[in-house]
């Protein structure tokens, strides 16, 4: 998988949101298109226009929905991350925008999700990763319209917390992240539905620990 390393959940969120736009706040990198394991996918910046209901109020608000993460500022603008937007020529959707997405983000068997699927896998790890201040996150995961993931972005364990002096080894986060990137490869997803018919998708972020 290509490799690389705000917190949202995997459930699919229903929001009404506009279509991608070009907004003076952003600096929008060039579109770039890369190809792993066979697949051809487009990486662009993207921002769309999100417009959430309050559930007390039932009043609307307004927000701009882009990938700030680690982002960096140019002249007093956001200089936007790539984002896949194109898997082999058509288009990812995003359960994050107005489109109503079936299935997103399930596993083929049973009626769970991939994030309880990693989390159970990694267990056995959490305790000893927590005290010593480590944490990972896996980005951008894209879902072919089989219910494949074909991309997703893994730095691997980082160091959270620079004042807790335990350590690790690193053969031992190299073999959390080896099986971190096995499950990854080997989830087999339930294929997502707009309208009856399957779509690739993109889950922003998920959060190991």
């Amino acid at each position: 998988m290509f490799l690389k390393a705000t917190t949202i959940l995997f459930a699919c969120v229903l929001m009404t949101a506009s279509a991608s736009a070009q907004w003076p706040e952003f600096v929008y990198p060039v579109d770039t298109i890369i190809q792993v394991n066979g697949n051809s996918i487009m990486l662009a910046g993207q921002v769309d226009t999100v417009e959430a209901t309050d559930p007390v109020t039932l009043g609307g608000r307004l927000s701009l929905d882009y990938e700030g993460y680690r982002s960096r500022k140019e002249n007093n603008k956001v200089v936007l991350n790539r984002v896949p937007v194109q898997l082999n020529g058509e288009k990812i959707y995003s359960p994050y925008g107005s489109t109503s997405i079936e299935h997103c983000a399930e596993l083929a068997k049973g009626k769970k999700y991939l994030s309880e699927y990693i989390q159970k896998k990694t267990r056995g790890q959490y305790k000893k990763l927590l005290n010593a201040a480590y944490n990972t996150d896996i980005r951008n995961i894209v879902v072919n319209k089989d219910g494949r993931i074909v991309y997703y972005e893994y730095s691997g364990l980082y160091k959270l917390d620079s004042f807790n002096r335990q350590q690790i080894s690193k053969r031992y986060l190299q073999r959390v992240n080896k099986k971190v990137r096995t499950l990854m490869d080997r989830a087999q997803m339930k294929p997502a539905t707009v309208n009856n018919q399957p779509v690739a998708y993109r889950i922003k972020h998920y959060e190991l620990l």
